[in-house]
């Protein structure tokens, strides 16, 4: 079964972010569909570690359905991922670099 879900709207968004265990990781992911590395890459390794590790959370947010949340969020290429732990952003990566990714995993779980 999938653990990682698609951010529906920019409240949903705020009630995840309001709502996320204190102390767990969240990391949210904006991808689009006509965007191969996000199908290819960043799909497949988010729900690899999100079935993998339970001390986090991942979500998707699908730029062409969430405009309004991308454009607040300065989000300009896709794959971006953004880290959050209480409420507050802790990381950026910007691309599909695995290495990365699974390295800030690490570090922030």
């Amino acid at each position: 079964m999938s653990q990682v879900r698609y951010i529906i709207d920019t409240a949903d968004f705020e009630n995840t972010l309001k709502n996320q265990p204190k102390n767990k990781l969240l990391i949210v992911c904006y991808t689009a569909s006509w965007c191969g590395p996000c199908r290819t890459i960043m799909a497949p390794l988010c729900e690899s570690v999100a079935t993998e590790i339970r001390e986090l959370t991942i979500v998707k947010v699908d730029v062409d359905d969430c405009e309004e949340l991308a454009s607040t969020n300065d989000i300009s290429c896709m794959p971006t991922l953004h880290f959050y732990k209480n409420g507050v952003i802790l990381n950026r990566l910007e691309g599909a670099d695995k290495n990365t990714f699974l390295k800030l995993v690490s570090d922030l779980v």
